[in-house]
C-alpha cells in the first residue's frame, strides 16, 4: 500500500512522510527493514519521490542505523547495483 502511495508525490509528501520518517525509530526491527527496501525499491525504480530530500534523509539514517540487518540491506543493493553495470 505504501508503495501505491508514494507514487502520488504531493499527497505523499503532505500526509504521509512525516509518518514514514518517524518509522525510522521504531524498535522493532522488522519494521525499519520493510522501511529500508520500499525506500530502496522506489529509488531504484525512479520513483516520483526518488529526490526527495526527506526520503534521502531516511534512506540515510536508515545506512547508518545501530541494527546490523537494517544496514545490510543497503549494501547487498549496492552490491547488486555493482553487478548489473558489468
Amino acid at each position: 500500500m505504501c508503495k501505491k502511495l508514494m507514487r502520488h508525490k504531493e499527497l505523499f509528501q503532505k500526509n504521509f512522510m512525516e509518518l514514514m520518517s518517524g518509522m525510522k525509530d521504531d524498535k522493532v526491527v522488522n519494521v525499519k527493514l520493510l522501511l529500508a527496501e520500499v525506500i530502496l525499491e522506489h529509488i531504484e525504480e525512479k520513483g516520483p519521490l526518488c529526490e526527495d530530500e526527506a526520503l534521502l534523509a531516511l534512506q540515510n539514517s536508515l545506512k547508518e542505523d545501530e541494527n546490523e540487518e537494517v544496514r545490510e540491506v543497503f549494501d547487498v543493493w549496492i552490491f547488486l547495483l555493482s553487478i548489473k553495470e558489468y
